[in-house]
């Protein structure tokens, strides 16, 4: 049963992590997770079996959820943070990806929020400075931020506002998985909807985006434009083999905050241009009518001690192409 199934290591009693996940909600498990490291054409043997999964290390490696008063959805892992704004900023900002940097491996987005609405003199601070975990450094405004995408068309970008409507999937832990519903917006009178699953693994810097975009002309071409926004002080990388791009520079303007990278990718096979705006960064992919778009964002942050610097960030961003090019093979076998 979903509820009762186990995963151990060949040769160990002590079960590892894992997570089942309703991908529909249709309130049957789709999907067993569990994480595991390889060496290049490394192999491992697991054992799936009846007992009681472990479901939560001492705490979850992954969250996500709308934070309130703001309506911000916010989610991070282990090694990074993320939001979109909510609905009350909806004047002032848009469909932009904001990155919240941490040094610490554990969940710090509650603390961060309740602890910046609180009176300093009951023990508030603002999570836009570092008291010792990270920090919210990244400016977005009405851009892209790092990693937001919008429709693209005849050189223009046609952002959706914020989101209208957010729906939790998945909350570890493992895996955060949501789904954000988007306005429809207009591109030269034809209607274009989204809905977005975003999607962060634990010890991952990078997020899964899945958008469906539906139309009422379907044959016209739908291009979408996913991209970084430009920063002073920030060195403009990218690889056209590997379908990435990404800016790296400083985080703020005091040196010691550190250094930060942001990163946009594609599959291959959607993969089309690399462009830019007064603003931003673009990479372009082309789209269907109807059927899920991905492409992955992400950042990562020195004061982490994950990234020494660009070329460690730039070899990460390709160790993750030619995994997702070259993914793990899994076999399955039924014990006797």
């Amino acid at each position: 049963k979903p509820d009762q199934v186990a995963v151990f290591p060949e040769n160990s009693n002590v079960p590892v992590l894992s997570q089942a996940v309703d991908e529909n909600l249709d309130n049957t498990l789709d999907k067993l997770l569990f994480q595991a490291d390889f060496a290049a054409g490394e192999t491992k043997t697991f054992i799936i079996q009846d007992g009681k999964r472990r479901t939560h290390a001492d705490t979850s490696l992954v969250y996500g959820a709308v934070k309130y008063p703001r309506e911000d959805f916010a989610w991070e892992n282990d090694r990074i943070a993320f939001r979109v704004y909510g609905p009350p900023l909806a004047a002032e900002v848009n469909n932009g990806v904001d990155v919240w940097v941490k040094r610490v491996r554990y969940l710090i987005i509650d603390k961060w929020y309740e602890l910046d609405i609180k009176p300093k003199e009951q023990g508030g601070q603002s999570y836009h400075q570092d008291h010792g975990e990270g920090a919210d450094f990244f400016k977005v405004g009405k851009t892209l931020g790092a990693g937001g995408s919008a429709v693209y068309n005849d050189g223009q970008m046609y952002q959706p506002g914020v989101f209208s409507k957010a729906t939790e999937i998945a909350t570890g832990p493992l895996r955060v998985i949501f789904e954000l519903t988007y306005p429809p917006v207009s591109v030269n009178g034809r209607k274009i909807t989204e809905t977005r699953r975003i999607t962060l693994d634990a010890g991952s810097n990078m997020n899964r985006i899945e958008c469906v975009y539906r139309t009422d002309d379907k044959k016209q071409p739908l291009f979408i434009a996913a991209g970084l926004a430009k920063r002073s002080g920030t060195v403009y990388q990218s690889n056209w083999d590997q379908c990435w791009m990404s800016l790296w520079g400083q985080i703020s303007d005091n040196p010691e905050d550190g250094e930060l990278g942001i990163a946009v990718l594609m599959p291959k096979e959607t993969f089309v241009d690399m462009r830019e705006d007064r603003e931003h960064h673009l990479m372009i992919g082309n789209a269907q009518s109807d059927m899920p778009f991905v492409y992955y964002c992400g950042a990562g942050w020195t004061r982490s001690g994950d990234f020494s610097g660009a070329n460690a960030w730039a070899e990460y961003l390709n160790r993750f192409a030619a995994g997702l090019q070259q993914p793990l093979k899994v076999e399955f076998q039924t014990a006797n």
